[in-house]
């Protein structure tokens, strides 16, 4: 059990939010790396357009309207952090996606030479003489 996520609930709706991505992208036919890095750019250029379009309405909205400025920045900013986090989190399951397609392409020649080839992350501990 997680401390953050005591009953999985983040982690089931990341998993139908990734599911979700995967069956759009497959059915928009983005089933190759390549694919999916011009996916990528174009959601990155997408994202920037975005952020530029409510900066510079809230800036506009704000000189004409100089009695409502400060809460038409704040909704610009409140408008900005939601695409960030809807970016982030999008842009994370397009790289695990991105990942096991990789993982399928390149199949089993990943896998390590002989059974103890694989490196631990934690370091050996030498023996020391009694």
């Amino acid at each position: 059990m997680r401390l953050d996520d005591p009953f999985g609930r983040v982690a089931r709706n990341n998993h139908q939010a990734y599911t979700a991505l995967r069956m759009r992208l497959l059915a928009e036919g983005v089933n190759d790396t390549a694919a999916v890095d011009r996916f990528t750019r174009n959601m990155r250029r997408t994202a920037g357009r975005l952020t530029l379009l409510v900066l510079a309405l809230s800036a506009m909205l704000g000189l004409l309207f100089p009695r409502a400025a400060a809460p038409l920045f704040v909704f610009g900013a409140v408008v900005i952090a939601w695409l960030g986090t809807s970016y982030w989190q999008t842009r994370a399951h397009v790289h695990r996606y991105r990942r096991e397609l990789a993982d399928r392409d390149a199949g089993p020649a990943l896998a390590p030479e002989a059974p103890g080839a694989a490196q631990s992350d934690h370091p050996r501990q030498e023996e020391r003489p009694s």
